[in-house]
C-alpha cells in the first residue's frame, strides 16, 4: 500500500505482472483483501447439482392449468370454484367456507386490483352474486367467467418470482410480499435452477428473514417448506414449454404448516 499512490506507474506494471496489486491506501489494501477471501470461500463451496430431475411440462394457459401447475411445485391454492357465464355465483358458495373473494381469472386481467376487479370479505352468497355482477362490470364482459375462492389471512405475505432477465437467463426473484414489495424492496435474486443451501442463503440477507422466524411474538413460518417450493417452482419453470416469460406469484402466505398462492401472473416470453 503507498499514500498518494505515488509508485510509478512502470513500477505498479512491474509488480502486477509479479502478481501484486498496488493499493493507494490501507483501506484499499483492506478491500482488496476482503475480495481474496470472499473468493476462496466461494472457491470452497460443493460443485452445484440441480436437485432432482424435472421433466419438460406444458406451460399452463388457463387459471386450472396454473392450479395444477402449483401444486406440483408444492403450492396449496385455497378452495374454490369458477362461476361460468350466466352464473350468478351464489351455487358457487356451496361448499365454500365465508368469508369468501371474488376477482377475475388471472387469464382475463393481470393486474386485477388496479381496476376494482377483485373484492374481499364477502360473507353471503348475495354479497357474492353482487361482487360477480361488479367484476363483469370492471372487466367490461356481461358473460366473463369470475373466481370465487375462500380468504386466506394467515401467514407471512411473500414474493415468489420467475423471470427469464436478457444478461442472465432464468432467475428466481423471492423476498417480501404483498403491498410491502414497492415499499421495501426487499428481494433477493437467485440464478436457476438452483438449490436449498443457494435459495436458503438468498433469504438470510434479507428483513423477510426476520420475520419467517417470527417477529414479536408472531408466529413464525415454515422455512423448509418455503424453500423447498422456491427450488420446485424454479425447476418447474426453466423446463416449461413452450418457454414461460415470467411467472409471479404475490402474495403467496408462507405459514406454519406450509404455503399457500392465492393468484399467479403469467407472461409469456
Amino acid at each position: 500500500s503507498f499514500l498518494g499512490d505515488t509508485l510509478p506507474t512502470p513500477e505498479r506494471a512491474r509488480l502486477r505482472a509479479a502478481g501484486i496489486i498496488c493499493a493507494r491506501d490501507p483501506a484499499e489494501a483492506a478491500r482488496y483483501l476482503g475480495w481474496l477471501y470472499r473468493s476462496r470461500e466461494i472457491a470452497a463451496r460443493p460443485v452445484f447439482a440441480p436437485e432432482g430431475d424435472v421433466p419438460s411440462i406444458a406451460r399452463p394457459a388457463t387459471w386450472m392449468e396454473t392450479v395444477g401447475y402449483l401444486r406440483e411445485c408444492g403450492i396449496a391454492v385455497p378452495a374454490g370454484c369458477i362461476v361460468a357465464a350466466g352464473d350468478d355465483g351464489r351455487e358457487a358458495c356451496t361448499g365454500l367456507h365465508f368469508p369468501l373473494v371474488v376477482k377475475a381469472l388471472p387469464e382475463d386481467c393481470d393486474h386485477k386490483t388496479e381496476i376494482g376487479a377483485v373484492l374481499l370479505n364477502l360473507s353471503s352468497a348475495d354479497q357474492v352474486a353482487a361482487a360477480v355482477a361488479e367484476v363483469r362490470r370492471k372487466l367490461q364482459r356481461a358473460q366473463a367467467c369470475v373466481l370465487v375462492q375462500e380468504m386466506v389471512a394467515d401467514g407471512i405475505e411473500v414474493l415468489l418470482s420467475a423471470l427469464r432477465n436478457p444478461d442472465f437467463g432464468p432467475v428466481l426473484a423471492i423476498g417480501m410480499g404483498g403491498v410491502a414489495v414497492e415499499l421495501h424492496r426487499d428481494v433477493a435474486y437467485v440464478a436457476l435452477p438452483t438449490d436449498a443451501a443457494r435459495v436458503r442463503r438468498a433469504l438470510t440477507r434479507l428483513k423477510l428473514w426476520t420475520l419467517l422466524n417470527g417477529f414479536r411474538g408472531r408466529p413464525g413460518a415454515d422455512i423448509e417448506a418455503l424453500v423447498d417450493v422456491a427450488v420446485r417452482f424454479g425447476a418447474r419453470f426453466v423446463q416449461a414449454h413452450p418457454p414461460l416469460g415470467e411467472m409471479e406469484i404475490n402474495p403467496l402466505f408462507a405459514g406454519s404448516a406450509g404455503v399457500v398462492a392465492v393468484d399467479a401472473l403469467l407472461k409469456a416470453p
